[in-house]
Order: C-alpha cells, then structure tokens, then sequence
C-alpha cells in the first residue's frame, strides 16, 4: 500500500499544497524534499550572498524575508513542475494521506525583527478527521546555516 503525503508551502500570504501518492514517509520524503531545497538554495546564492555583505540592519531584515519569501516561492515551483516523483498540484488537503509536510515561512518583514530568521518545517502524522493530528517533527532552517541544517534533517530522518 502506498504511503500518501500532501506538502504545503505557506509564503507571505500564498499557500501552495502539492500531493504525493506513493513514498510519503518521513524517512524518504523528508530526504528528498532537503534535496529540492537545497537546489532552490544554490540557485538563491547571489541573495544569500548579498544578505552577509549588508551591514544596514533593516536592509539585512528585508533581505532574509526576501530570502526566505523566494526560497519558498521556487520550491513550489519545483515540486509542481513535471517531475518523476509523482508530485502534483492540488487545492487542499486530500483525505487519505498518512504524513503532512508543512513548509512555513515569515509572513512579514517585521518577523525578522522578532528574531524569527527562519523558514520551518513541521512535519504531522496525520489522522482521517484532521482532529488527530499529531506532530512528528519541527525543523527551523535558517539562511546562514542552511547546508548544516539540511544535513541534520537528513540524518533526522535516518535515511541513508
């Protein structure tokens, strides 16, 4: 039987589900999905790059929500894009799935200002009613220590 996920990328005020009919377990799905992030990262590099070099503290804020706010952006586009991994594009929530993989990002640039330089990733072991839900795990990824994180996740996720 196939393990079902939905993912859903919630950016500013977008919110993006994308479903996956077969591998939905944490120990594979969260491997690939720090796969895909970390491709969307290296592409981002020049706006990584440009955060570390701005001395201008509001600027500094402004840039890591951006960051984080396109970071989000292109993986969306990446997991609705034609792919061999069975991703596709849904409006809500499917009924039957085992795993929900929730990607968080700041809502505003004033977020950062808190201290909450981070995009998060919870991870729910679902229930049929959506009243059982429980959460599995949390991940905070951050911009300056992304390769770090992605690696710890991947060893959370004991995948090998």
């Amino acid at each position: 039987m196939s393990t079902r996920a939905n993912i859903v990328i919630n950016f500013g005020e977008s919110r993006v589900w994308v479903y996956n009919h077969h591998d939905g377990y944490p120990e594979y799905r969260l491997h690939h999905l720090m796969d895909m992030l970390q491709e969307v990262i290296n592409t981002n590099e020049e706006l990584g790059r440009q955060i570390e070099k701005c001395d201008d503290k509001m600027q500094q804020g402004w840039r890591k929500y951006w960051w984080c706010t396109d970071t989000l952006k292109e993986l969306s586009t990446l997991l609705t894009s034609p792919n061999e991994h069975g991703y596709e594009l849904t409006a809500k929530r499917h009924g039957d799935i085992e795993y929900l993989y929730e990607f968080v990002g700041p809502t505003s640039c004033e977020s950062f200002e808190e201290g909450n330089e981070y995009i998060e990733l919870r991870v729910w072991e679902t229930s049929y009613d959506e009243t059982h839900d429980q959460l599995y795990k949390t991940f905070k990824i951050t911009q300056s220590q992304i390769v770090n994180h992605v690696s710890k996740i991947k060893e959370a996720a004991q995948y090998d």
